[in-house]
């Protein structure tokens, strides 16, 4: 129940961020956080996909299903920060992951996808708490911080259940990737 009270305040954050951006002047920290945010999520909506299509196991669709409903939300604000700020996506970022590995992961099913997925978006999950981190003191955008609030606190309790549910899934799996 908690967890639907976090998205449906995202949900609110959102649009608050959407229609409350213009009033304050960016300063170089809440560029990089929308430059950098906006691929970050982008590649995050691209896992997200893969595994609402790949994953076997039920409890790895849910936690894929909630982190899908805030992903496209923040993304819309992010984007409305961007383009009340003419701010361009990064071209890296904190959290980005080799091209060959998503592609590969692409093509993974049931137990070997959770693995690898799980693997992948602890790590991508890990940038986008480096990226909060530096946003929350150093913004001077009432919406950046909140936003990057949200996505330290929600990021950093996703690790934790995905570090659970890894741990898991490793228990009953002989994959290389559950050994190292």
């Amino acid at each position: 129940m908690r967890a639907w009270r976090i998205r449906w305040a995202l949900l609110g954050l959102s649009i608050a961020l959407s229609t409350s951006s213009c009033s304050v002047q960016p300063n170089s920290t809440d560029i990089r956080f929308v430059a950098e945010m906006i691929p970050h999520h982008e590649l995050g909506v691209t896992l997200i996909d893969v595994a609402t299509t790949n994953a076997g196991d039920v409890r790895l669709r849910r936690l894929v299903f909630e982190m899908g409903n805030y992903h496209h939300h923040d993304m819309m604000a992010l984007h409305n920060l961007a383009k009340d700020w003419n701010v361009k996506p990064a071209s890296s970022f904190p959290g980005e992951l080799p091209k060959k590995r998503v592609q590969l992961l692409r093509q993974q099913m049931g137990i070997e996808h959770d693995v690898g997925w799980l693997h992948l978006m602890i790590a991508h999950h890990l940038g986008a708490l480096q990226i909060a981190e530096m946003s929350i003191d150093g913004s001077d955008s009432p919406a950046v911080q909140r936003l990057a609030r949200a996505t330290k606190e929600v990021q950093a309790r996703e690790i934790i259940e995905m570090r659970h549910l890894l741990a898991e899934l490793c228990k009953i799996s002989t994959l290389t990737e559950c050994t190292n």
